[in-house]
């Protein structure tokens, strides 16, 4: 029984991208990644590679080597967990060592298989820590060695086609559904009952108004008299907008008023306008928004599906245009000098350069999302700017490292690159 669980955990994780990495130097498993690298991107007929690439691959070679070998060191150690000494110090501190029974048998093996499960989990929950730590203080170490320049080419088209727009009539069942799919409600509105009390009346002030409504609840015709005022009506007004011929015009009125949760025809206390003057009133009407008839609200409806179908049609044409790039069944000047396109380029940038030498999102994605050895039309993209309004159809157009610490304007063919663009060159 006891062997049965060392044979099970103490096991080299033979399905694990781990397993390589137990009986190799660091010589070696560079050279395995270095012949990786060349098969997956050369292979099978592809173009050979360039002297920069060679030089790339050699440097990715030893960056990821360097990485296995740390996990290798990780996993040995992490492996003490599994050794037999420890099994056996299991089963002896339980007693199910002496013991036949089946049942503390069971027992063991699931204390056994608890703690392959929790070593495994350790190993490599160490490993990938460890190398994502290593990763983060080699790119900090070596970021002012290396730099990388690129240069983008792309071309703007409007996210909405305007012939399809123009062309595009909505049924009326499609606008029926559009039109019980929204509530297409009128505002909110009130109508209120006001008196005012001139801010020339000095003697008048909040504390004595407060006074007279104790007197007088919810008697705005007794509290006109008392001050020797009018009552006023206001016509109807909503949160955004009142009517220049009464208070409602002020919007820390109707505000006030929104936000009231008092009920018709209770007075509210005095209020100061922003002119001075005090104000006492009462709601009248309560107008909860009503749904817009068809007849007014038929156009907009008809406009924004015309733009929403025209939206679509643009979007799709854009991934087939993008599509057929990478397929390379087109090419970005041809996209321009068909669809006459302005094919914009930009001068070399870095990471940190003032993004008004090309759109934002092109120098967002190129610099963060597409690898470092990757350029041309068979790794384009296509983005939305910023406002929404375009679609961008972009390209790496050239790619060049510059070594920082010996002369600014020289290159080299080593670069730092990302783990996630080494994963990707030995997917």
């Amino acid at each position: 029984m006891l062997f049965w669980g060392v044979d099970k955990v103490f096991q080299k994780l033979p399905q694990s991208h781990l397993a390589s990495t137990f009986t190799t130097t660091l010589s070696d498993e560079a050279m395995r990644v270095y012949n990786q690298l060349l098969y997956n991107n050369h292979g099978n007929g592809q173009e050979a590679p360039n002297n920069e690439q060679l030089l790339q691959y050699k440097q990715i070679a030893i960056l990821q080597a360097q990485h296995n070998i740390k996990k290798r060191s990780i996993a040995d150690i992490e492996q003490l967990y599994l050794h037999p000494y420890v099994i056996k110090d299991v089963a002896t501190q339980t007693g199910i060592l002496e013991n036949n029974d089946a049942e503390k048998n069971q027992q063991l093996r699931g204390r056994v298989e608890l703690l392959h499960q929790h070593a495994r989990r350790l190993m490599l929950d160490e490993a990938l820590n460890a190398t994502a730590i290593e990763d983060q203080t080699t790119q900090q170490a070596t970021k002012h060695l290396f730099d990388v320049r690129k240069t983008f080419q792309w071309v703007t088209i409007p996210s909405i086609d305007k012939n399809y727009y123009q062309k595009y009539q909505p049924s009326k069942q499609e606008i029926e559904a559009a039109y019980q799919a929204k509530p297409f409600q009128e505002d909110e509105s009130f109508q209120i009952d006001y008196i005012t009390i001139p801010s020339t009346k000095t003697q008048h002030t909040v504390d004595s108004v407060l006074e007279q409504l104790l007197l007088q609840p919810n008697d705005l015709s007794a509290l006109a008299k008392h001050y020797d005022v009018k009552i006023n009506h206001s016509k109807n007004f909503t949160q955004s907008k009142g009517n220049k011929q009464d208070i409602t015009r002020y919007e820390s009125l109707r505000q006030h008023v929104f936000n009231s949760t008092l009920a018709t025809q209770k007075l509210h206390d005095p209020l100061i306008l922003p002119n001075g003057s005090i104000i006492v009133f009462k709601k009248t009407q309560h107008n909860i928004g009503a749904k817009k008839p068809l007849s007014i609200v038929k156009n907009d409806i008809i406009r924004d599906l015309k733009q929403q179908q025209a939206t679509q049609h643009q979007t799709s044409r854009i991934k087939k245009l993008h599509q057929d790039l990478i397929t390379q069944k087109t090419t970005l000047a041809s996209i321009a000098k068909k669809q006459q396109l302005k094919l914009n380029k930009s001068s070399w940038l870095s990471p940190e350069s003032p993004q008004d030498q090309a759109p934002n999102t092109i120098h967002s994605l190129g610099f963060n999302h597409i690898p470092n050895l990757h350029k041309g039309d068979k790794y384009a993209e296509h983005t939305l700017s910023e406002d929404g309004k375009n679609w961008y159809i972009f390209i790496v157009n050239d790619v060049k490292f510059t070594t920082e610490s010996n002369n600014k304007n020289s290159t080299t063919g080593h670069s730092m690159l990302t783990q996630l663009e080494i994963n990707h060159l030995l997917a």
